[in-house]
């Protein structure tokens, strides 16, 4: 099976992690080439075995699945990442989404929604519908502040802006700083202040935002170019 797409799963739980495996090695074009029962095991096995996908549970011991997700994408950016878990929350959502997840399920999820879940993350992202709900009500309450004059660009200095357009594309803090040639410390104050100015929460919000409002606009610029996170870019899972 060459063309496998290679699986690691992490998961505190022994049993839930074999039946994870038999049922994906069950599957002809899948295969699982390493378990972990921590996040930090996790990352050092995704590092050692360049998988293509890896499942990772949400709370897990040592470090947790966002922690980890995150840790991965720093040294594996090709690698995509799902986050299985039985929390629903739109916060943990959105955390996943920041940490580079490609996707978010709930393992509410029957066998062949997680199956098809595993084969369109290798292509895009995925969401469950439930998430998917969540993160489109958090889309269009932006977008009815953008509508209601509540956030504007023009709150912001220019520097502020070239941030926005760096968050836009999942640039990281250090990866902004070098390219504006300032200090990581700095960058942050002006994240904190780009949130503050524009009443928003997170680094989701403000990429949304810079695509909402023009500033981001050709294919190349598109928002999420390294996360895979447009809500248009979404594999819905039915």
């Amino acid at each position: 099976m060459e063309d496998a797409i290679r699986i690691i799963l992490a998961d505190d739980h022994t049993l839930f992690v074999e039946g994870m495996a038999e049922l994906l090695n069950g599957q002809p074009d899948m295969r699982v080439v390493g378990v972990a029962q921590t996040g930090r095991e996790a990352w050092q096995k995704a590092r050692m075995l360049r998988p293509d996908v890896a499942l990772l549970d949400l709370r897990m011991p040592d470090i947790n699945g966002i922690e980890a997700a995150r840790r991965i994408k720093e040294d594996c950016p090709e690698i995509a990442i799902l986050l299985l878990t039985v929390s629903d929350r739109k916060e943990d959502l959105v955390e996943a989404i920041n940490a580079g997840a490609s996707g978010y399920l709930v393992k509410s999820v029957s066998a062949e929604e997680l199956i098809k879940s595993i084969r369109n993350s290798v292509r895009g992202a995925v969401l469950g519908p439930e998430m998917a709900q969540k993160l489109f009500s958090e889309f269009r309450s932006l977008a009815r502040k953008i509508e209601a004059g509540f956030c504007s660009p023009n709150r912001l200095s220019e520097r502020e802006l070239e941030i926005v357009k760096q968050i836009a594309h999942g640039a990281t803090n250090s990866e902004i700083a070098e390219h504006l040639f300032v200090s990581e410390k700095t960058v942050k104050n002006h994240v904190a202040n780009i949130l503050s100015k524009l009443g928003m929460k997170n680094r989701v919000q403000v990429a949304s935002f810079a695509y909402a409002t023009g500033l981001v606009q050709s294919a190349q610029d598109e928002p999420y170019e390294r996360w895979g996170e447009s809500s248009s870019q979404f594999a819905v899972v039915n």
